[in-house]
């Protein structure tokens, strides 16, 4: 159903008021009488048949935003909304058998086509963009970029010549992978396709709290929060637990990942992705609780032992 289509059902024009959609919704359930129909069997059919498009009207309209036009729908999480008690209870049982209501939030049309919905994206399928991007960057970075100067710091650090030379350009090899890093994934996450490659190729996308698309500012943001959720891993298994599946640098920024998928399908995706949500939560849980045992272990003996680990290489400050 469309948004249109829904204003007609429900003879209503924008924009579009709470009061005025529950006063067209009422005025369509008063023409329900079940002393009207000549059985139960003849009743459930008609109700199922015309109930359901009054429903799916009202759900699709109630939540957006007011003297706004046109809109879309964002799928959160399963759940139902508050009905309105004006169907007979008769219709309302006849009715139950149709398709699930879902909670549906607010937000203005942002290049999400028609008949695609965005859900909340799967943690797994997460991982798997940012495998693809980090092999992506570290495939061109590596192969086209700085070979050359790659080749050259490792070989005067093998020899011991010229070291001090060679820690500077580690060092400025470092910031400049870090740069491309950042405008890498801030650059394509604020552009049209909304997305790194490796989302784009997994079906995410990157959007605001209202789902509209970020822009370059929250992109930059969101990216040094994930470079640095990535050195405290925990920090990233955050997102397992948040109820928008968002991660710390997510929050930090204002962002969240979509799956953006065909309606149709999308009912059916949530309820796959809530039944592997526990396991998940399990085994991000152990592993958190590993890695801080870990940290802590190794923090331990480094004040216990200094000797085992040596001091970074400074180098010596050159005579005037």
């Amino acid at each position: 159903m469309t948004t249109r289509e829904a204003l007609d059902l429900l003879e209503i024009a924008a924009p579009i008021t709470r009061e005025s959609l529950n006063t067209a919704y009422q005025q369509m359930a008063t023409v329900w009488n079940p002393g009207s129909f000549a059985g139960m069997e003849e009743m459930r059919a008609k109700a199922v048949a015309k109930s359901e498009r009054i429903y799916q009207a009202y759900l699709w309209l109630y939540h957006l935003p007011e003297d706004q036009f046109p809109y879309r729908v964002v799928y959160e999480k399963r759940g139902s909304l508050q009905r309105v008690q004006s169907l007979p209870e008769a219709v309302l049982s006849a009715s139950a058998r149709g398709p699930k209501a879902v909670e549906v939030r607010r937000a203005k049309v942002a290049g999400c086509p028609a008949g695609m919905v965005d859900i909340a994206a799967p943690f797994m399928r997460r991982v798997g963009a940012f495998v693809i991007d980090t092999g992506l960057v570290l495939f061109a970075m590596m192969g086209v970029l700085f070979l050359k100067e790659f080749l050259a710091i490792q070989e005067m650090a093998v020899t011991g010549k010229n070291l001090p030379a060679a820690q500077e350009m580690t060092n400025g090899l470092r910031l400049l992978v870090s740069a491309c890093v950042l405008l890498y994934y801030a650059l394509l996450e604020c552009s049209g396709m909304q997305a790194s490659l490796g989302k784009r190729m997994l079906g995410l996308v990157v959007t605001d709290r209202h789902g509209v698309r970020v822009n370059f500012g929250q992109g930059m943001l969101r990216v040094a929060g994930m470079m640095a959720s990535i050195l405290f891993l925990p920090l990233y298994l955050a997102c397992l637990w948040t109820p928008s599946r968002q991660c710390l640098h997510d929050l930090l920024a204002g962002c969240q990942v979509m799956w953006r998928l065909p309606a149709e399908s999308a009912q059916a995706a949530m309820e796959k992705e809530a039944a592997s949500q526990l396991s998940l939560k399990q085994v991000g849980g152990l592993l958190a609780a590993l890695l801080i045992a870990g940290l802590a272990r190794v923090v331990k003996d480094a004040m216990k032992n200094p000797s085992k680990y040596p001091a970074p290489y400074v180098a010596p400050a050159s005579r005037p």
